[in-house]
């Protein structure tokens, strides 16, 4: 059974029929000005006309969707500016990886800037779990909250909104997880539904912040959708693009234009906690030699995906994901970077037990042939695992020996 569980990875490659494709090939490389190859090389990736491959290569905010076609998005925004007109207190739900810290992030500033009494709460992953739960909900009413909404998580908080409804507080749920045929009874964004026509399914959890928060400034404002996008974009873009990158979405159709603008805006960043974040991530780790410095990093996915998200991501791990969204809120750069290397030390701890783990796993499988060789999955563990860790030692385990762990 062995032969089975191969680690040779099995290509499939997208080789157009020639003499199908080369019309098409010729209409984007004539309508784009740009060399066949490139032209070809469009094509082969999925955009198979003109207007498609204008749409990859533009990366302008103009070619964002309209979030109003997001259901629910509506209803879902106009409750968001009907609580802060009225001045009810309003706490942002959301979960505590790096899409979750960001969402909050994102709406709780965008909140702040219009007037509201705003607040946040993110989960425990120790003591509270996952998600929306009555317990946590019960904190939340007992400082005056009216409204909850949820990012990046509550989508399967059905029997959670009708707790809340009873005791007198409304939710509006924003998510991008897949989704049953059963919904919250409340506004629920989410371009999974299956009633939802949004055309790009494929947004991150502060995605589908970013398009709510866009719907409702054009409510708020009456300004046109490409001055609204514009200004948000300038304020929120970073955020936007570290959560979509983090969640390892695809960098494609709209997550390619917010991505964009999110790395450009990170080259000069303006953010004091992102700047903190950057500066801490960059300082010695070797107390005795202090001047290597790391040297100033090249602003990519791949340096938000390795270096930044991890640390990010570490809050929730190892400590609380508050202190994530406390970085992101900071106005001041001493506190900001006071709690950035509190980030940085915590993802150490993090890589080390990590490692660990992954030493006891390897070791269990490798004594184990059945587990080894022949077991469709493999299930280990151990009550000193860290929970907030053993999630990437299962990936690890997974990659390395080719099965569900």
């Amino acid at each position: 059974m062995q032969e089975e569980f191969t680690k040779e990875k099995n290509w499939i490659f997208r080789l157009p029929d020639s003499t199908a494709s080369e019309p098409a090939v010729r209409a984007i490389a004539d309508a784009l000005g740009i060399p066949p190859i490139v032209a070809k090389l469009l094509y082969c990736r999925g955009y198979e006309t003109p207007e498609t491959a204008r749409g990859f290569l533009a990366m302008e905010s103009e070619l964002l969707c309209d979030p109003f076609l997001m259901k629910d998005a509506d209803p879902a925004a106009r409750r968001i500016l009907r609580a802060v007109e009225n001045g009810e207190r309003i706490t942002v739900f959301g979960d505590y990886d790096v899409d979750g810290v960001t969402a909050v992030s994102t709406l709780y500033l965008y909140l702040r800037s219009v007037g509201a009494d705003v607040g946040y709460y993110i989960p425990n992953r120790a003591t509270d779990g996952y998600g929306v739960s009555n317990g946590a909900l019960d904190g939340i009413f007992a400082d005056g909250t009216k409204l909850i909404v949820t990012v990046d998580t509550g989508i399967t908080a059905i029997n959670e909104v009708e707790y809340a409804r009873e005791h007198g507080v409304d939710f509006v749920v924003t998510d991008h997880h897949e989704c049953h045929t059963e919904l919250p009874h409340c506004p629920t964004v989410n371009p999974h539904r299956p009633d939802c026509p949004y055309p790009f399914k494929e947004l991150s959890g502060v995605g589908v912040v970013f398009k709510l928060i866009t719907a409702a400034e054009e409510i708020r404002t009456g300004e046109p959708r490409a001055t609204v996008a514009a200004r948000l974009f300038s304020s929120y873009a970073d955020l936007v693009a570290i959560g979509t990158i983090a969640d390892v979405m695809p960098v494609t159709g709209e997550n390619r234009i917010i991505v964009s603008y999110g790395l450009h805006m990170m080259e000069r960043p303006a953010r004091v906690g992102l700047v903190a974040l950057m500066d801490a991530a960059a300082a010695p780790t070797d107390a005795k030699h202090p001047e290597k410095r790391r040297k100033k990093p090249k602003i990519t996915s791949s340096y938000i995906g390795y270096t930044l998200a991890p640390r990010i991501n570490a809050a929730g791990r190892i400590m609380s994901a508050s202190m994530a969204v406390e970085l992101f809120l900071a106005e001041d750069y001493h506190k900001a970077y006071a709690i950035a290397e509190e980030l940085c030390d915590a993802n150490r701890r993090r890589q080390a037990e990590e490692n660990k783990i992954i030493k006891e796993a390897y070791a269990a499988i490798e004594g184990d042939p059945k587990l080894k060789n022949e077991d469709p999955v493999i299930v280990l563990h151990a009550d000193s695992w860290h929970h907030g860790v053993i999630g990437i030692v299962a990936s690890r385990i997974t990659e390395r020996y080719c099965r569900p762990s």
